[in-house]
Parts: C-alpha cells; structure tokens; sequence
C-alpha cells in the first residue's frame, strides 16, 4: 500500500449547486439539458445517471441560475432527502437540493464517489437547519477524508468496488427485462382485447395503510422496511406476511413494489390485501403496475385510497388469475433468485467499503502516474 494524505473534500472537488427555474413558465422545461431533482433518485439502485424525468431549456437553465455538470461528476442530495448519490453519465444539471462535486486533479471520479459513499453517514449527521435538514457547500467541503496519492491504488480500489456494483448492474437488468416479459404476457392476456370484464380495483384487493417506523426504531437486521421509494432499511419485525405488495401513498405516489417475504411498510405506502389469501399476487402486482395513480389527495398531497380502489381494471376471473400466477411462476423465481444475489454483493460491498476506503485492505495498484 502506498501513501495516503489527508484532505479536506474542497481540496478535491469543485462543490456546485443547482436550482430550479419558475415552474409556472412552461418554456423553461422540455428542452435538451438533463435535469435532475432528488426524486429522481428515489429508488434509485444504479451508479451513473444520464436524465430525470423532466429537462431544462437553455433559457431555463439561465433562470435557474444552474450549471451543466460534466460526466463523472459525484451527484450528492443535500436536503430533502441528505444522502442520495449517483454520478453523472453525461452533461447534467440538478436542482438545489444537491451539492454535486466536480473532481479535481488528483482523485479520480469513480474513487471520490465511493469516498462520498463511505462518508454518507458522517455528512449527514453533521447536516443543519431549523425547518429542514440541509447540507451546506461550506460544510460538505470541509469535511476531512483520507486519500491515496497514487492515482494507480485509487483505480485499483474503485474498480473492486465498481466490478460489484456493475455485477449488481447486470443482475438488475435482467430482473428489468424479466419484468418486461411479465407486463407483455399481462398485455397480451388481459389488454388486447378491449371485450375484458371491467370492475372496481377494490373488488379484486383492499389497501390498508402502512404504520410508522423511525429510523431511529429500526433494528437494521431482519425484514425489509418497505418505503414509497422501495426498501429503505431493516427491522426485527414484520407487520404484513409475505408474498405482499406496496404501493407509494405519499413522497412517490403510486410506486409498486413487490415483496416476496414478510416487511413492515411504513405509513407513506398502502400495503395490499388481496381478496384471495393465499394467492402470490403476480396478476395484482402487473395489474397495479399497469395503472396510472395520479396525486388524488387534494388537502395533502398524495394517493386517495377511495379513488384508487374506484379505478376501473380487468378482471377476467379468478380461474384465468390463477392459471396466470401459475405461469408467472418461474419468471418470479428467477427475479428472486437475483435479488438474493444482489443482497448478498451488496453486503460484501459494505464490507469491503470501509476497509479499503481507510487503507485497511491493501491492493495491488494498477500502473498510473504516481
């Protein structure tokens, strides 16, 4: 292992802000500058990012008083919520709930990410604010870190780290394709044919409300605890059995998520209950996939059970739902299959992350100016 110095992270990186041009002016929005806010990376699970949902025009950009960040800059929200982190795909600008860093010379992107990723409980905790939780750029930039100088050992560390994460990649890719292949079976069976029974979604399940779980409460082992975003933490308990479904009542309003075992969903999801105990769900889980949840609570903002239940929806018996579940089965099985192994990848890298981020795991570096 070679030398390692100490810096403060304004001594690698360039810390930016963004911000958010008026939303009442439709000409500021739709053009050719990705953009992106903090909901984006809610459920977020990769490393690079190319787009959010929306996108600036240039004049937007201008009035947001933004900047378009370069690839490989590490994207860190600092309020609303602290600590979601990807990097930058392509030219991006965020909004102000981020302070993105922008490396300099000596620290290489990928190494200065996994370093924001090792730090992410230290920055924040050290977060301020009265009405809000907020990370400013003075203090994000004075926090004090430990870096090799050798360019070589700061790749070879982040290429460990980066083959698990590219490995969790490709399992997620195909637990996306194999979904893929579930909503078309579903189309295909269900939607073709506009002659389908219609009912009330409340006819087929019931939504009943998630309870609340701080994260001060949670044990961090055990059952998933399942947020509008998707799983956001552990506990000792569980308060719905598995196989069960989530949906996002208030922050992401109108998320599904599939759970195939026990969970404890807090109170900003629904969590499903089907008419049919017993059944894995698979029909429901595409069903509620398949449906357009708008934000329907008018006095606050996010999902009405009422008018959710209320939507009309296929419903071509429960025989045919049953035979369907049965042909899902193995498309689950293997969706599964690969969620046990990206768990398992995930807690080797939290294992491993320490230890070489501290200098306590020595590598080989790869050749490199020194």
């Amino acid at each position: 292992m070679g030398a390692w110095a100490r810096h403060r992270l304004r001594d690698l990186a360039t810390i930016v802000g963004g911000g958010t041009p008026p939303a009442t002016d439709p000409a500021f929005f739709g053009g050719p500058v990705p953009w992106l806010t903090p909901k984006d990376l809610a459920g977020f699970r990769g490393k690079y990012i190319s787009r959010g949902a929306r996108s600036l025009t240039l004049e937007g950009l201008r009035a947001a008083n933004a900047r378009i960040l370069p690839r490989g800059s590490v994207l860190f929200t600092s309020r609303a919520p602290i600590g979601y982190l990807a990097m930058a795909a392509n030219g991006i600008a965020t909004s102000q709930g981020f302070r993105s860093l922008v490396p300099n010379r000596g620290v290489t992107a990928e190494f200065l990410y996994y370093l924001i990723l090792h730090k992410r409980g230290l920055i924040e905790s050290i977060a301020s604010g009265s009405t809000f939780r907020e990370v400013s750029a003075s203090v994000l930039g004075n926090v004090e870190v430990r870096v090799p100088t050798s360019i070589g050992e700061q790749e070879a560390i982040a290429g460990v780290l980066g083959s698990l994460d590219d490995q969790m990649g490709l399992l997620r890719d195909q637990m996306a394709s194999l979904e893929d292949l579930g909503r078309g079976a579903f189309n295909l069976r269900f939607m073709a044919s506009g002659a389908m029974r219609r009912v009330g979604l409340g006819s087929l399940l019931d939504l009943a409300y998630g309870r609340p779980l701080p994260a001060a409460s949670r044990t961090g082992r055990g059952y998933l605890v399942m947020g509008s975003s998707g799983p956001i933490g552990r506990h000792s308990e569980f308060l719905v059995r598995g196989p069960g479904i989530v949906v996002g009542r208030k922050g992401n309003v109108g998320t599904v998520h599939y759970c195939f075992d026990s969970f404890h969903p807090i109170d900003t999801t629904f969590y499903v209950v089907p008419r049919h105990p017993g059944s894995p769900m698979y029909f429901e889980y595409l069903l509620l996939k398949s449906l357009d949840f708008e934000d329907t609570d008018s006095a606050i903002p996010g999902l009405n059970r009422e008018a959710a239940l209320g939507q009309r929806v296929v419903f071509p018996g429960w025989a045919q739902i049953a035979d369907f579940n049965r042909l899902m089965g193995p498309v689950f099985a293997k969706i599964r299959h690969n969620l046990a192994r990206i768990e398992t990848m995930g807690q080797m890298l939290g294992l491993v992350l320490p230890r070489l981020m501290e200098g306590r795991l020595a590598l080989r570096s790869r050749p490199g100016p020194g």
